[in-house]
């Protein structure tokens, strides 16, 4: 059961809203989303929604962290995302008029900021700041998807455990990486007894050392090292990259991200519903960053 939060914070004292859509809104903007919002608490694995349930409201994480995963058919959790702290989850899915494709569960506490979906929408509606929010972030999150996917696809098993592992250590910042040997095994895609292995194979190279199921990653240059091997190195000169860096025969060429493909193989948006809402296209986005 959901508990209304022992820690109501108002937007203006929230430390992560500078990490968060509504970093630049002034005051009159944050006085009117204190008044819609709601503070709720989460124990440790409980859903702030389910795959196949209709959006009822956007989440805005205040402290705690999130996973973003969808099932297979045999009933496999793969993790796509873990929210941190500063962001929002489940806006997306308001846009698109559909059902959600994923289901969001809480890893440990947390405290999270609900604003229901007609408040959200008429923000979306008449704040131009948070309108050009949303087509940052979801300009930004084509681009890590494209990144992810294509990284996750051509790895081994044991370079998807480092890459997944760097990216983790950036989520947890000063924090261990505290999940579950099987929510770290659907994250990297891979059977739990495998990970068990690599991990071990890990710490015996001084690469990781682990404290229960905690990870401490104490050599994060050679963790990054040893997951070079893909074909495909994302470009992060732009916040929002249309290309990707390809190793042909030993030779380093740009080429183009396959978007449409990426947003069709990612569930955890429809970005067409998304664009057309805030009266944008696609074509829109890809020439404001290829001029700019």
């Amino acid at each position: 059961m959901i508990e209304k939060s022992h820690k109501h914070v108002t937007c203006e004292n929230c430390l992560k809203r500078k990490d968060s859509l509504f970093a630049n809104f002034c005051d009159n903007d944050l006085d009117g989303l204190n008044e819609s919002k709601s503070c709720n608490f989460y124990k440790k694995n409980q859903p702030l929604f389910l795959e196949g349930s209709s959006p009822r409201g956007v989440f805005c994480l205040n402290a705690g962290k999130v996973k973003i995963f969808a099932r297979g058919e045999e009933g496999k959790e793969q993790i796509i995302h873990i929210a941190k702290a500063g962001e929002i989850v489940g806006f997306r899915a308001m846009f698109s008029g559909e059902p959600y494709k994923v289901s969001a569960y809480s890893l440990e506490e947390c405290n999270v900021c609900f604003i229901s979906k007609s408040d959200f929408l008429n923000l979306v509606d008449t704040n131009i700041t948070l309108r050009n929010g949303i087509m940052k972030e979801l300009s930004l999150e084509l681009s890590e998807r494209a990144t992810f996917i294509t990284n996750m696809a051509q790895k081994s098993v044991r370079e998807r455990l480092a890459f997944s592992l760097v990216l983790l250590n950036d989520i947890y910042e000063d924090e261990m990486i505290n999940l579950t040997r099987e929510d770290l095994s659907n994250f990297v895609g891979t059977a739990t007894e495998t990970l068990i292995r690599l991990l071990k194979d890990f710490k015996e190279e001084a690469l990781i050392k682990t404290h229960a199921r905690k990870i401490e990653i104490i050599n994060l240059e050679k963790l990054i090292e040893g997951n070079k091997h893909s074909t495909l190195v994302h470009l992060d000169s732009r916040e929002a990259n249309l290309f990707t860096r390809r190793n042909v025969d030993g030779k380093i060429e740009l080429c183009f991200v396959d978007w449409q493909n990426v947003a069709i193989g990612t569930p955890f948006l429809d970005l067409g519903n998304v664009l057309s809402h805030l009266g944008l296209d696609l074509l829109t986005i890809l020439f404001t960053y290829l001029i700019f």
